[in-house]
């Protein structure tokens, strides 16, 4: 249980968790020597609880979570008190441990995260549409083993200005970190490092599903090849996706960038990472992100035109523009296709 930030909210906490556990006498709690406010109707036994304004109102509302899973709210009212009976926001799906109120994606509005203990821990979200009624966004499932000491908190864990989620569960702390937005391509990113998570959508364009890509910087991986790397040649990997063609392109970029200009056109952030401050894997080499990836080709020519690099370096080249705008290019050029697309792509004979 947590206590809300505003003293009314305390006093009426502390009566509504009465009604699901036994609290030690008042009298032993200074400044909680009456109850302010006797709230009825919970439904089950209460898990957890939170104050925060859902609705829009600008009031605090009390808002619950039991056993079932069920997420409930009492409307706060302008005296403090929560006359109303609850509000079922969230249908029960078994198991519910901990809530917690946040803006996870930064529309204004207070949504609820909550975990289970299904699934070998489960971590649930739903979007508030500002007034109150709730939709589920998405899920994260075996985080660990979820009991009813286990809690949830958000915080910057790694400084980077996003918020994390830290869930306590029987082992230990479990921390989810944030990730950036989808992009054109359904995938995102985690900032400063090499992490890809690529969207499941269903018909309605909503994430039904997530595939995390662990990303590491391998140094010394172009040793077998720094001769072809370092002598001036264009060069062309070719491989089906996952055999490393994008780590060599990092260490090659990194490499040469010790000694010439070397400018990076990172389409989906895959070389240097999420974020504006790319990876140091990546060394002294510059990184340009591409808006959406329908226009790789336009950014290699800007590439060109505005920074006057001597080496290029561009993952996942597939496109006929992209194979045009190759030609075009002066400069020494590292390229990575993925072999099941050179095949089909005439462009890049």
């Amino acid at each position: 249980m947590r206590n809300s930030k505003t003293s009314g909210m305390i006093k009426t906490v502390v009566a509504a968790a009465g009604l699901a556990m036994a609290m030690p006498a008042m009298a032993q709690f200074e400044g909680f020597s009456e109850i302010q406010s006797q709230v009825t109707g919970v439904a089950g036994v209460l898990q957890d609880l939170e104050g925060g304004d859902i609705t829009g109102d600008g009031l605090n509302d009390m808002v619950f979570i039991n056993e079932t899973g069920s997420v409930w709210y009492f409307a706060g009212f302008d005296d403090g008190l929560f006359d109303d009976p609850p509000v079922r926001v969230v249908e029960p799906d078994d198991a519910g441990r901990a809530i917690e109120l946040v803006d996870y994606d930064n529309d204004g509005d207070l949504d609820i995260v909550r975990v289970a203990a299904i699934n070998a821990g489960d971590f649930r979200a739903y979007k508030n549409d500002g007034s109150g009624n709730f939709e589920f966004d998405f899920a994260i499932t075996g985080i660990g083993n979820v009991n009813t000491r286990s809690g949830l908190e958000f915080g910057d864990f790694d400084g980077d200005g996003d918020r994390d989620l830290f869930v306590l569960v029987e082992d230990g702390v479990v921390i989810i970190e944030n990730i950036g937005d989808f992009d054109a391509d359904n995938r995102a990113g985690m900032e400063r490092t090499l992490h890809r998570i690529s969207a499941i959508r269903n018909r309605r364009n909503t994430v039904v599903g997530l595939t995390c890509r662990i990303g590491r910087a391998v140094y010394g991986t172009i040793d077998i090849i720094e001769d072809l790397i370092t002598s001036g040649q264009s060069i062309l990997m070719l491989g089906p996706p996952g055999v490393g063609k994008t780590t060599m392109l990092r260490e090659a970029a990194r490499v040469l960038a010790e000694q010439r200009r070397v400018v990076i056109v990172d389409t989906s952030n895959e070389i240097g990472g999420d974020g504006d401050i790319p990876h140091p894997a990546i060394g002294r080499a510059r990184r340009m992100q591409v808006p959406r990836p329908s226009y790789q080709h336009e950014t290699m020519i800007e590439a060109v035109e505005n920074h006057n690099p001597e080496v290029i370096v561009i993952d996942e080249i597939g496109r006929e523009r992209e194979a045009a705008a190759v030609c075009l290019h002066g400069p020494h050029l590292l390229l990575s296709c993925d072999v099941e697309d050179s095949w089909r792509r005439l462009a890049l004979r």
